[in-house]
This record gives structure tokens, C-alpha cells and sequence, in this order.
């Protein structure tokens, strides 16, 4: 399966071009349309009550509306009009009614919001040097220092009108990149890299050929010494609307149409023996700048504000950790920020340690784990933190068949110790969770799994605060194919004391309800979260602030107290 490509529903839902037929249609023009209508009918001879509505109903979902049956003979005047009256009045209320409907269920589905405060990685006193063409610039690295002493494994310089030691560790073997390009061709070569330059950009691929987008096939270590890697050209790019052999614009998140942009996976860790450390890194897959020449350049605030993660849902991966017929991918994610995209690091067939790091702000998953057969990943989490995504923070999803016999080899494992932070709840009002490609299914069985959560026996999965009703999506493991898979048997360990519970353990046998419509998707679902006394330290309104940064990247390094 194509790891790139969305995963698309069961085709099981009737009368499917109906469905694309209002979920193309806007509020305003269902409007005009049906208003122009109901003004035609009311000036036919002989239109009903019943009628009306049948008319109204059919020309909003695209049908031709059936002549009115019944005598056609003249009417007197006054009846007429009495006639005429009483069908505006239905037809209005009709009208309401399917304007509602259609907002309800067809309209865009919730989105999730932004977690904006600016974040860095932090290393303490750490700094790395590759031994291989080692002539160093460190105001590159350090641009707001000067007067650089190098002496022995101490490197000193004035910054801030104070004097910074940095511990330097040579790393053998790996070379000094200072450009993205470097960075990209040596990566590729199978070579250790040190980022020595604060900031890297992707280069614009507007009109280039395929072959020059610079994404990374991983297979040895990269330590990054807190830089930021920007990869937005790489995972916006419209790689699915290249024309004559050209790249096309890239996605700015700003409509719909942008979904089908489906970017490349920037860093992708290919199968290796030995396990590979990725250190030190900021990725990001837009730098949320709407100004000058940021990623976001000629969006509004109030556009970005309203799209929230979802001005993420046509990028490819940041980071796709994932194995093929020659192995298991083995990585080590040590200290990294990895933020603002689609699936923001996707794993497959891989093992996988994560310590130290910030993963936030997914249209899709955050951390997202396939499931196929026989390519069973492991991941260790050690004093992470997660925000703001549009699905669970993590999720396990299950899509083709899996042979009985084959299942062991197969379920991914979990396994959390130190803390684990997710900032990922939602009000029960506007619930959106499913995996978002924002087509009319998903947003329909957004709304009918938002609705059926609203119910009073759900309440003892929820927290009140300011009077809003929210619910915590921390872990989810789901089942998207019944075809052979009688479960998903995925599994989620918390050796310390981690404070979630599933929703099973509050004695919801199946999990999360799935109406009929939904099932399309999935087909059982369990839900980690925050419930009743295993409430964690994150609120419903809590995120990230200023105040509380100093003392979390410290934890992040050391763990917590």
C-alpha cells in the first residue's frame, strides 16, 4: 500500500453521488437555489402542501423536482391565494429544515486549533561536531554569538553580554552540512551529518522537475544542534497535479482543493541493522508565518485561525519511520520538535524510540502507527509531549486483512515510561476525531460520532470546565477493516504511573460508539484519555505557555520529579 495516499472509505454508503452532490454545495448557494424554487412554485396553479416539500427536498440534493400531481382545473382566486400562502409557509419551513440538515451533516466538519507559542529544542550545554570537514563557522550555529574559543572539548563565546561553555562532543564519521543541500545529498549518500546553521529551508520547487525535490532516505545518524529544518516545499508540494513533468504550486492550506496536494514524506528512516539516532532536530513542515516570505504568505490571521491544523491536510508526512521486505526501520528520536503537518510522524513495520520530544499540530495523527501483516512496530515513549491533533495524539489503525495465524507478528506495542503530556482535548460540542481528508463521509461521521458522544451516558468519560463539556482523545486504537480482522489487538503499556484509562475500563464494552454511517470507517475503537480519577496534570483549556516552557524543556532533558 502506498503510504503516501490517504486512506479512502468502504464505498458501503448508497446513493454516494448524493452525497458528493451536497457536500459540494454551499449554505449560500443551497440558499439562492432553493429560494428561486419556492418563488417558481408559488406562482404555479394547483401547488400542495405535501408537494412543496417534495420539490424542495429534491432540487436541494440535485434531483429534477416531479411535476405536482392532482386536478388541474382552475381554482377560484381566493382559494388561490389561501393555497399559495399556506405552501410559502411549508416551503420555508421545509427550506429551514434542509438548510439545517444540510450545515449539520454536509457542511466543513470542526477543526482542531493551532498551538502557535514559538518552540525550540533544547540541549542544555551540548554541542556536536562532525569529524569530517571540520572547519567550523559557528556564528552559523550560534548566530547571536561572538568571540568563539575553541578549546579542547569546550567551546566558549559572549552571547547576551554573557559568556556560554558548550560541552562539544566529536562525532565521528559525520560531516559538517551548512545548506539544505548539503544536507540532503549527504543524508542520501548514507553519510552521519551535523546541521551546523540555525535554519535550513527547503528549496522552491515551483516548476521543477520531480526528480529535484530534496527529500531524505535516512540510513545513518543526523544530530541537528537545535536547528530548524523547514521542509514545507517537500511536503506541499502537488505531486498529484504535475503537469509536462513540472512540480505545480504548493498547497497553502487555505480550501479544500488543497487536500489534494498529498506532498512526499520529507525524512523517511529506511531499514537498518543497527539503530539509527536522529537527535537534536526541529522539523517543521510550515513555519506558520503569514509574513514576508513565510509559508503562510498572503493568508489572513482569520483565515489561518479558522482552517486551525487542517492548513496541514495536504502535506505528506514529516517523518515516515517504516520498514519494507528487508527489515525493520530502528530510530532513535532524542531530543527533537516536530510539528505542523498531516500525519506528523507515521510509523510502520518499524522500531521506534522517542524521548524528549514534541510532537503538535496534525490534520491527521501526530503519532500515526499502521498496522499490516507481519510488520509488527514497537515504540518506547520516555517523557513526551503532544498537542493539538486533529485524530488521537497517537493512533492505531488496522486496514487489510490479517491471517489469524499471523497476528502475533502483527500488533504494535506501546510501551510509556516518564511522562507522557497530551494536550488533545475537545469539546463534545462540534466533535471532530476521524482521520481528515474533509470529504462529505468523513464529515458526516464526524457529526454522527459528535452527536451520539453528546449522550448523558457518556458523561462519565468527560471534564466541565466554564461550562463546556470536553473529552479527552489521548490513544486510539482503531479497526478500519472487517475483513478477516476480528480485532485489533495493538496494545498500550503504561509502566509508570501514566493517568489514562480506556474507555473500556469505564465499562464501555465496544469501545467508543459507531453509528451505522461511520461504520463504513471503522468498525471498533478504543479511547485512552483522561477520565474520572486518572484526570492528568493537562486540563481541558490548558497549552503550552511562556511561563511553563523553561521548566519543561528541562524535564524533557532529565525527566520529571
Amino acid at each position: 500500500m502506498d503510504e503516501n495516499k490517504q486512506i479512502t472509505p468502504s464505498e458501503e454508503i448508497t446513493d454516494t453521488e448524493t452525497l458528493e452532490v451536497v457536500a459540494n454545495a454551499t449554505t449560500e448557494k443551497a440558499t439562492a437555489d432553493v429560494a428561486e424554487n419556492s418563488a417558481k412554485k408559488t406562482m404555479d396553479i394547483g401547488v400542495t402542501e405535501s408537494n412543496v416539500a417534495e420539490t424542495e427536498k429534491k432540487s436541494i440534493f440535485g434531483l429534477k423536482p416531479k411535476k405536482a400531481k392532482g386536478d388541474k382545473q382552475p381554482m377560484p382566486k381566493k382559494k388561490k391565494i389561501i393555497i399559495i400562502t399556506a405552501a410559502s409557509v411549508i416551503g420555508v419551513i421545509v427550506l429551514s429544515l434542509f438548510i439545517w440538515l444540510m450545515v449539520m451533516f454536509f457542511g466543513p466538519s470542526a477543526t482542531q486549533d493551532l498551538s502557535s507559542i514559538p518552540l525550540q529544542v533544547e540541549m542544555g550545554n551540548k554541542y556536536y561536531i562532525g569529524s569530517e570537514n571540520n572547519t567550523q563557522d559557528y556564528s552559523k550555529i550560534f548566530p547571536d554569538g561572538s568571540d568563539f574559543s575553541l578549546s579542547g572539548s569546550k567551546l566558549t563565546f559572549k552571547q547576551d553580554g554573557k559568556t556560554v561553555t558548550k560541552d562539544v562532543t566529536i562525532v565521528d564519521g559525520a560531516v559538517n552540512v551548512y545548506t539544505f543541500e548539503e544536507l540532503a545529498a549527504n543524508v542520501n549518500m548514507g553519510k552521519k551529518v551535523v546541521i551546523q546553521n540555525a535554519n535550513l529551508k527547503a528549496p522552491k520547487l515551483e516548476g521543477k522537475a520531480e526528480s529535484d525535490v530534496l527529500k531524505m532516505e535516512v540510513t545513518n545518524d543526523i544530530y541537528g544542534n537545535g536547528a530548524t529544518v523547514n521542509v514545507n516545499e517537500i511536503v506541499a508540494t502537488r505531486v498529484k497535479g504535475v503537469t509536462g513533468g513540472k512540480i505545480a504550486a504548493k498547497s497553502d492550506g487555505s480550501s479544500y482543493s488543497d487536500k489534494y496536494a498529498g506532498g512526499y514524506s520529507a525524512f523517511t528512516i529506511m531499514p537498518t541493522k543497527n539503530q539509527i539516532t536522529f537527535q537534536d532536530v526541529h522539523i517543521i513542515g510550515n513555519d506558520m508565518s503569514n509574513k514576508e516570505n513565510g509559508d503562510l504568505f498572503g493568508l489572513t490571521d482569520e483565515q489561518i485561525t479558522a482552517r486551525g491544523v487542517k492548513l496541514f491536510s495536504g502535506y505528506g508526512d514529516l517523518m515516515y519511520i517504516g520498514g519494507d521486505s528487508d527489515g525493520k526501520a530502528n530510530v532513535k528520536v532524542y531530543h527533537c520538535v516536530v510539528e505542523n503537518g498531516h500525519k506528523v510522524v507515521h510509523v510502520r513495520n518499524a522500531n521506534l524510540d522517542i524521548e524528549g520530544t514534541i510532537i503538535r499540530n496534525a490534520s491527521d495523527t501526530a503519532l500515526s502507527v499502521a498496522t499490516f501483516e507481519s510488520e509488527k512496530s514497537t515504540i518506547n515513549s520516555k517523557n513526551n509531549v503532544i498537542l493539538n491533533s486533529l485524530t488521537g495524539a497517537i493512533l492505531f489503525y488496522s486496514f487489510e486483512p490479517i491471517a489469524k495465524a499471523k497476528e502475533k507478528e502483527t500488533w504494535n506495542e506501546l510501551n510509556v515510561e516518564g511522562f507522557l503530556d497530551i494536550y488533545n482535548w475537545k469539546a463534545q460540542d462540534g466533535l471532530a476525531f476521524l482521520p481528515e481528508t474533509e470529504g462529505a463521509y468523513e464529515g458526516i461521521a464526524n457529526k454522527l460520532v459528535g452527536g451520539t458522544i453528546q449522550a448523558k451516558k457518556y458523561d462519565e468519560l468527560k471534564a466541565v470546565q466554564g461550562g463546556k463539556k470536553y473529552i479527552h482523545f489521548a490513544i486510539l486504537k482503531i479497526r478500519t477493516n472487517n475483513g478477516g480482522v476480528a480485532y485489533n489487538g495493538s496494545t498500550v503499556n503504561f509502566k509508570n504511573d501514566i493517568k489514562y484509562k480506556t474507555s473500556k475500563d469505564k465499562g464501555f464494552e465496544k469501545g467508543f460508539p459507531i453509528p451505522s454511517l461511520a461504520s463504513g470507517i471503522m468498525y471498533d475503537i478504543d479511547v485512552w484519555g483522561y477520565y474520572d480519577e486518572a484526570k492528568g496534570d493537562v486540563k481541558p483549556t490548558d497549552g503550552l505557555s511562556e511561563k511553563m516552557l523553561d521548566n519543561l524543556y528541562k524535564e524533557l532533558v532529565e525527566g520529571r520529579k
